[in-house]
């Protein structure tokens, strides 16, 4: 044990994907709609977009900054159904039937999966923001001599401008429950809401 609590674990699996609407992003608030979750999540793989400088001076580095601008999330999954591809990606899904037109675009989502611990106890749960989607390919391979099952992959970008109220450029909001810190009830109103001191999803701009 450390201090507060916190455990030294480690990240065996993915699990709980799922997406929510974002309802208000302004200068006033951010909120969003209930979670929808995704089954058959196999990887996450989250990459930091990042901007650089380097200052040199007496021909040596005399100053070095980097800053995260954004995030790119991929994600692996067994099959994206055909009416959560219409709700990301912004195509129109009526009588089971899916049209995807020259000008559709994504609408913006928040995304929340979890990677649990080595102990079977903790995990890691992750927010991001305000995410739109990449037009997802459709890939499929004929059954030879053996069963090949074809998977589908999303990518999501967020970027940090994009968040408008009081917490101005959050990307991600993390907790992981090993670290301690937070009462039960506190990591459990996280799994439906990045903001959970509010659990309607408002947040009052600081």
């Amino acid at each position: 044990m450390g201090n507060g609590g916190a455990r030294n674990t480690f990240r065996v699996n993915v699990e709980n994907l799922g997406y929510a609407d974002v309802e208000e992003n302004t200068e006033n608030g951010y909120r969003i709609g209930e979670k929808k979750r995704i089954p058959g999540s196999m990887t996450i793989d989250l990459q930091f977009e990042v901007a650089s400088g380097k200052l040199y001076g007496d021909g040596k580095i005399v100053a070095n900054m980097s800053q995260i601008t954004g995030a790119t999330l991929k994600i692996g999954l067994n099959k994206l159904g055909l009416g959560d591809r219409c709700a990301i990606l912004g195509h129109r899904y009526e009588g089971g039937i899916a049209d995807f037109a020259a000008g559709d675009s994504a609408p913006e989502k928040a995304w929340y999966y979890e990677i649990p611990s080595d102990d079977g106890e903790h995990v890691e749960k992750v927010w991001l923001l305000c995410g739109t989607a990449q037009p997802a390919a459709i890939t499929a391979k004929q059954r030879e001599e053996n069963i090949t099952y074809s998977t589908d992959e999303l990518t999501v970008s967020f970027s940090a401008i994009k968040m408008k109220q009081g917490n101005k450029n959050t990307v991600i909001r993390m907790m992981d429950t090993s670290e301690g810190g937070a009462t039960p009830e506190m990591e459990k109103a996280f799994e439906s809401n990045p903001y959970p001191e509010n659990l309607e999803g408002a947040v009052v701009a600081v």
